[in-house]
């Protein structure tokens, strides 16, 4: 009995001595949780100060951000005011501090310079700028436009001059003498009635190896701050302005040359000559499509002819021939002449040239029909 009972006590006494380890090994543990609490309410602590320090920066950010959107947006709002205009597009550009800029739109072939010290170090001024395609505008007589047209609006007056770049159409290499017949036109934004009128005003340089011409002008009241001209320009710096290049080398030389050109609220845009007789008016010749778009559709010309020969003119590319005369496309014959209508109808809208090569694709189908829609458009081009 004595030796069960031994063992039993033996038994009993291990137990405790596991169970004494196990105490411990939970209390060794339970110190770790602890101190990993520790560890963890201190990491949230510091992460919820990051959290705290980065909504104030986020709220100031936001605050600046909102202030500065309400000063940009009046600037657009002043050219609102344009009326029977095409937009290509819209665009603000930021002046800030007294250091030199430059503003760069070479997609539609505007640069915009400002001078050193033309704001305090602590200002920002904007320039709203809107690229137009078409509109009412009238020139001076015997002057033809060869440039974009922009209207241009500053919220401010610079204290130096600002300095307006514009891409044009006429190639001056080998032909420098041309320069003098460039030139640059303005018209008041604000008018009673359209149509926008533009008037020839001095300087300019048009350099024989470049495509732009330059004008410096002071950025101040008298100046006419925000916006008070428009730039109307013909050509952009986009693909079709290839063919505008094109066309524009091989025309003959100047008889009466003239130019036109369109400004801003301190800028002024700039417009080249070219013979009159060989250029038609974009706006015109748009408006004369538009309103007689059903007799073109109505003509009965060949859709596969007209495709190639805006082909060969470069009026649509190749990828765009094949999305039109494509034997698997859904489109019905209506609805392919309708896309072409209106690529050309665009083309024109850019470049008044393309509306003479229409002309003439009518003539060459030589139907009655065609050639007498051709003599009824340049006649109703002729009578606006």
């Amino acid at each position: 009995d004595n030796e069960k009972l031994k063992l039993k006590v033996a038994d009993i006494e291990e137990q405790y001595l596991k169970e004494k380890q196990i105490i411990t090994d939970l209390r060794a543990k339970v110190s770790d949780n602890e101190l990993y609490t520790t560890k963890l309410i201190k990491e949230k602590s510091q992460l919820q100060e990051r959290v705290t320090s980065l909504e104030e920066q986020s709220i100031k950010e936001t605050s600046s951000i909102g202030l500065q959107f309400n000063y940009l947006i009046p600037s657009m709002d002043k050219l609102d005011c344009l009326s029977d205009v095409q937009v290509a597009e819209r665009k603000l550009f930021l002046i800030q501090g007294d250091k030199p800029q430059l503003m760069n739109w070479e997609k539609y072939g505007l640069r915009i310079g400002v001078e050193k010290e033309s704001l305090l170090s602590s200002e920002t001024v904007e320039a709203a700028v809107v690229a137009l395609v078409g509109g009412e505008f009238e020139f001076p007589p015997n002057t033809v436009l060869v440039s974009a047209v922009y209207a241009v609006s500053l919220s401010k007056p610079l204290l130096k001059r600002l300095i307006l770049e514009i891409q044009h159409c006429v190639d001056l290499t080998g032909q420098p003498g041309l320069s003098r017949h460039l030139k640059f036109a303005i018209a008041p934004v604000s008018t009673p009635s359209l149509p926008y009128l533009f008037s020839i005003v001095k300087g300019g340089k048009f350099k024989p190896d470049s495509w732009y011409g330059s004008i410096q002008l002071y950025g101040s009241p008298g100046a006419v701050p925000s916006l008070h001209y428009s730039i109307p320009l013909d050509g952009v710096a986009d693909p079709k302005t290839l063919f505008i290049h094109r066309s524009l080398r091989t025309a003959p030389s100047l008889t009466n040359p003239t130019t036109t050109s369109s400004s801003t609220s301190d800028l002024v845009h700039e417009s080249t000559s070219v013979p009159k007789a060989s250029t038609f008016r974009s706006d015109i010749a748009h408006r004369v499509m538009t309103e007689c778009i059903a007799m073109i559709k109505n003509c009965g010309i060949n859709i596969h002819f007209l495709v190639d020969k805006l082909l060969e003119h470069k009026i649509i590319n190749a990828r765009e021939k094949r999305g039109i005369t494509d034997g698997y496309t859904k489109q019905t014959a209506g609805e392919r002449m309708d896309e072409l209508l209106h690529i050309i109808s665009s083309s024109i809208s850019m470049d008044g040239e393309v509306f003479g090569i229409f002309l003439d694709i009518l003539r060459e189908e030589d139907t009655r029909r065609t050639i007498g829609l051709a003599d009824k458009l340049m006649n109703k081009y002729k009578s606006i």
